[in-house]
């Protein structure tokens, strides 16, 4: 008997997909960790923030304090995918940030699973709403959601 534990959903491989799909949508800009885990909850709970789509992931009570607990499943899964050569880590003036690598669009265009499928409609969702924000205005626009409980924004 194995004593390996299964994690189905969130785990290393789902997490590192949807971030990848983000920095593949969004390139060639880079991230750093933080923006990433809003990227992430943008992406799976885009219904939240725009009534036109419905979200990645059935709405649950309590969906944003996902944006507490996330960072350490994120920064797992980008490591992960370094590792693999799908993402790079880049050192800029303003810290550590992430992009997706030349091999990206290639991995992303193999995989045709409809859950996958979403997520990219989606990422390019998250491109075309965000692409005019630098990290500072995404943090206020992700705190002013948490602290309002606001379940739509007019400001993005």
């Amino acid at each position: 008997m194995n004593n390996y534990i299964i994690h189905p959903f969130n785990n290393k491989i789902e997490t590192g997909l949807r971030i990848l799909s983000v920095l593949n949508a969004t390139y060639p800009r880079s991230y750093d960790l933080q923006s990433m885990v809003y990227l992430d909850y943008l992406t799976v709970h885009s219904g939240d923030f725009d009534f036109k789509m419905t979200s990645l992931h059935p709405s649950v009570q309590n969906r944003k304090g996902e944006l507490l607990v996330r960072r350490e499943m994120i920064l797992s899964s980008i490591d992960l995918f370094i590792e693999k050569g799908l993402i790079e880590k880049l050192y800029t003036d303003q810290g550590i940030e992430f992009i997706a690598s030349d091999q990206s669009t290639t991995f992303l265009d193999t995989l045709s699973e409809e859950y996958l499928l979403n997520l990219q409609i989606r990422s390019i969702w998250v491109n075309e709403y965000l692409e005019n924000l630098n990290s500072k205005t995404l943090k206020e626009i992700m705190m002013n959601f948490v602290k309002k409980g606001n379940n739509n924004l007019d400001i993005i």
